[in-house]
């Protein structure tokens, strides 16, 4: 399932990567995706197959297993409380969130969060397979968040730490990633 299958249109429109003509999302319309279904609040793509791929959410998710297994990525603006967000996603794109938790997720590639509350730790077996991690404006002071240490190498590429309120790094901390390539740290005043 590739990422860029993930094509939004304007009027919650969604087109599968195959070049299949438009459909319009109708809320709660099923896929072919063994009852998957796009929540209201939601705008969703279709894979190849006719398969729900991915979301773009505005408000909380609390299902989002229900709209299939083949869901891949999710982005959702806006969410407060924990929700079952799909243990099988590839890539999880939060903004403006508060309250949730980040465990059972062990196949996210890439994590994007911003502008919220960030949780206290970020778990070993969320990292094992993120290339890519983006923690932007939302007040991180410091890496404690990061676990000192994890028993399987973490094959992270590009850490953004951006418009946060950085004052030092914590180098250790940073020894998790062998493979890093991309550290941004631009925007945080106190660095």
């Amino acid at each position: 399932m590739a990422m860029a299958a993930l094509l939004l249109l304007g009027a919650g429109l969604a087109c599968s990567a195959g070049g299949a003509a438009p459909s319009r999302d109708q809320g709660a319309a099923p896929f072919l995706d063994e009852g998957a279904v796009c929540p209201e609040h939601c705008s969703c793509s279709l894979g190849e197959g006719g398969e729900l791929e991915g979301a773009v959410c505005g408000g909380s998710v609390e299902d989002a297993g229900a709209m299939g297994p083949s869901l891949a990525s999710l982005q959702v603006e806006g969410c407060l409380g924990e929700g079952d967000w799909g243990s099988g996603l590839l890539s999880l794109e939060l903004t403006g969130c508060d309250n949730f938790t980040l465990a059972g997720f062990t196949r996210l590639q890439s994590l994007a969060i911003s502008d919220s509350l960030l949780p206290p730790s970020l778990p070993c077996s969320l990292l094992q397979q993120l290339t890519n991690l983006s923690l932007t404006s939302s007040s991180l002071s410091s890496l404690a968040l990061l676990p000192s240490s994890c028993p399987y190498p973490i094959p992270l590429l590009s850490l953004d730490l951006s418009s946060n309120l950085l004052s030092s790094l914590s180098w250790p901390r940073l020894h998790l990633f062998p493979l890093l390539q991309r550290l941004s740290l631009a925007h945080n005043p106190l660095l």
